[in-house]
Order: structure tokens, then sequence, then C-alpha cells
């Protein structure tokens, strides 16, 4: 604990001395999450606020993944991640339309040379159309949703994954007059591709990962159909890079560093423009403790910090500078019930935001600064959404094969435990009115 502390502060007094991040309020890059195509997957990963894992998590990961595991499958939620822990983002994942939902789903195996691993998450397309009487005269839009990552991997050059990311790409096209193509919309995918290994240099385990997001484009035409404008926006670039080193039977230390940048706006034709980009970059450290002071009781917990910065205008009146430090502490726990239940395990976690320091400076005809503090509070993305702490359970019948669920369904329906608030409230079943159950569940098989 005490290398912790020190680890900290040691942090902290970096970032005050001058190392840079993002502010919230002006457009910035997207971040090394948003390359990532998997969500967090396993119930332990997603109510643990990410400090347990299984190889639910691990099957698809450069340094996580095991060369030696067999055959390996799982079926599972889509977390939505923002808005609680107990939430299934169905819009991610599923057609618009509210029919069938998509999948989330992983497959693993190891070869004789090789590991494959794949995951899949999402329906893929959704599309409709329609035209007037005049054939020459319509509008097509297909909507993809589909998250892949393929990872290969072999003992000389580690994991490479591949990572495709398509959340809400839209493309819209109308015609006109001999099916001249007279406007299109269209959002711009996502591609990453990562590399890891396990085996690294004394102990450091190190992944390096190179990401693009395509633009957005429209094409505009007047009234005539004559004179048209195409506009590119929004693409963006990433390269980050990390280490890993267990210190002794409880503790690693994380290092990660990002840098970013949005290429700018673009339009060429009949209003022909651009404005510039912008550059940044991203630290964050962490030093994650695992302890486990009885058979199938488990705590952990994790100071973090993230400092970064980013300049530009992208779009703004005037160019200019977004700098975050911020400083976390997560934990959690985990334990295996006694007799005749010891079939089944509970975890819960929290995370709280100990520190956030903000500021943002326009550079205009006067130099312009803006700054915010934020002080200690309860991190509500790793809650439940209505702010009690997550709880889920894994129901272990054999070995390989595990079931997991949250339970905050069913608990925050009967009482409302608000740890921001600090309130507790009768649940939406003491209103009257008839509320569904609806489980998130992850099946996986290990043979």
């Amino acid at each position: 604990m005490k290398r912790a502390v020190v680890f900290l502060l040691a942090m902290a007094l970096l970032g005050a001395i001058g190392i840079s991040s993002l502010a919230a309020q002006a457009p910035t890059p997207p971040t090394p999450d948003d390359y990532n195509a998997v969500p967090t997957l396993s119930t332990e990963a997603r109510y643990s606020a990410g400090l347990f894992t299984t190889y639910v998590d691990d099957f698809i990961d450069v340094n996580g993944y095991d060369p030696d595991i067999g055959t390996f499958l799982f079926l599972g939620g889509f977390g939505q991640g923002t808005s609680g822990v107990d939430q299934t983002n169905f819009g991610v994942i599923g057609p618009y339309s509210g029919g069938d939902y998509g999948i989330s789903a992983g497959f693993a195996k190891s070869f004789s040379n090789f590991y494959l691993g794949v995951y899949l998450g999402g329906n893929v397309v959704d599309a409709n159309g329609n035209s007037s009487g005049d054939p020459k005269q319509g509008s097509a839009t297909a909507t993809w949703n589909t998250r892949l990552a393929v990872l290969f991997g072999t003992s000389r050059i580690g994991g490479l994954r591949l990572d495709l990311i398509m959340d809400d790409v839209t493309d819209t096209t109308s015609t006109y007059k001999n099916k001249t193509v007279t406007g299109t919309s269209g959002e711009g995918a996502t591609v990453a591709l990562s590399w890891g290994n396990s085996n690294g240099f004394r102990g450091l385990e190190p992944h390096v990962t190179l990401g693009f997001r395509f633009p957005d484009n429209t094409l505009a035409t007047d009234a005539t159909g004559g004179n048209r404008t195409r506009t590119w926006t929004d693409a963006a670039w990433l390269l980050s890079g990390g280490i890993s080193k267990g210190l002794g039977e409880i503790s690693t230390l994380e290092l990660d560093l990002s840098l970013n940048g949005l290429f700018g706006e673009a339009s060429i034709g009949q209003n022909s423009d651009t404005t510039p980009g912008g550059f940044g970059l991203q630290l964050d450290a962490a030093l994650a403790n695992e302890i486990e002071p009885l058979d199938g009781l488990a705590f952990a917990f994790q100071p973090n910090l993230s400092v970064g910065f980013y300049a530009g205008d992208s779009g703004q009146p005037d160019p200019y500078s977004t700098f975050d430090l911020i400083v976390g502490f997560d934990a959690a726990a985990k334990v295996r019930l006694p007799g005749r239940f010891d079939k089944f395990t509970l975890v819960t976690g929290f995370g709280l935001n100990i520190f956030n320091w903000a500021v943002e400076t326009t550079y205009a005809s006067a130099l312009q600064d803006s700054w915010t503090v934020d002080g200690i509070s309860w991190d509500t993305e790793k809650l439940s959404n209505v702010g009690s702490l997550g709880l889920g359970l894994v129901f272990e019948p054999i070995e390989g094969f595990s079931v997991g669920c949250g339970l905050n369904t069913l608990l925050d329906n009967i009482f409302e435990f608000d740890l921001p608030k600090m309130q507790v409230r009768a649940g939406q079943w003491f209103s009257g009115n008839s509320i569904p159950l609806a489980f998130d569940l992850t099946v996986s098989y290990k043979f």
C-alpha cells in the first residue's frame, strides 16, 4: 500500500509541473478506447470496475491470450458502460426498428503453430429505401453496426490483432433525374492494428496500437443538381504504446502513452475550404494490486492517473488548447459462497474520482483561459444505473463452463442504494407499475 501511495503522489507531481491533457468542452480526438472493438465482456470485469478478468476478456487480448487454450467459446451481453454497469446497450448491437437483437460472441482455438481468436458484436447492417412514382427518383439508407476483432498469435511474433468498428456507420443516398446522385452522407469506420508480447524483455509486456478513423463525408448539390460540394470531417489517427510489469505476486505497474489527432475538415467543389486539425498526447498510469487473504476471497485496488494535452482548432473560431489531470482510485471484491453454494461467486466494485483539473485556453486576439477543479466524487460509470454498487453473480457448475449475470436489475427494483446521493429509496416495484426483468447473461465454455 505504501508503494501505491508513493507512486500516486509522484505521478500527480509530474502532471502538476507541466504535462497536459484533454478538456471536455472543445473537440478532441478519439481516445485509445475508441479504437478498441471489444467492450468489457465478462461479468467479473463488468461488475468489478475492470479489476477482475477472466478468459472471456483475455481470449482476444494481445498479451493475455493463452496459446495452449484448446477451444474456447462465449456468448454474452454488450455492456453499455457509460450509463451504469448493469445496462446492456441493445441499441449498439441491434436494429433501430426494435427487432432482433444482435450478437456479442467470441471464439478461440490453439493450433499446433498458432493461435486464433475472433470477436463479433453487432447485427451487420440495417437498410431501407423508397422511391416515388418515377423510378428515377428515390433514396436509400444503410446503417452498419458491427464490431469485429481478429487475433493471430505465435510464439515468435507474439499477438497481432485487427479491430474494425462500425458504430452507427450510416450511408444515405438520394437520386434525382436519370439516377444521378444528388446527395449522399456517410459516417466513417474505425480500424486499428495492435501488437503485443507477453514474453517481453525482463518481465516487461509491451503493446502497440496504430489506429485510423475514416472521415465522415457529405455530398450536397444545389437545386439544379449541377453544383456540388463534397465535405470530409472528423478523420482521426492514433499511435499508442505501453508496458506492464509485474512487481512481485501482488502488484502490476501499467504505463501507456498515446499520440493522437484530428485531420481537420476539407470541402471540394462549389464551396471549397479547409480547416486545420490538431495534435494531442495522453499519458495513463495505474498500479493494479490483487490480494487473496483466504481461499475464495479476493480484493483488488488500483490507483490510477491520466494526464494529456491537445491543441488545434477543428472548426473552432480560434485556435485552442486543452489540459486535464485526473487522479482516480478503483476497488473491488470477489467472494466464493461457502458450503453447498460453492459453485457461485459474487463480485462487486466501485471507482472514485479523486481529483480532476481541466484547463482550456483560447488563442484569440487576447488570451483567454477557463478552468475547473473537481474533488472527490463517485465514478458513476462504475456503479449501477441508479447509483448503487454493481453486483455480479457467476455460476461454475463444472470446470471450464461458467454462466454470469448481473443482479442489479432485480435488487435495484426492490431498493435503490444511491451512493453518490447517500440515499436509500424504494425501488420501482413499490410504485405499483409492472416492471419486467432483463438479466444480462454471459456464458463461456473452455475445452
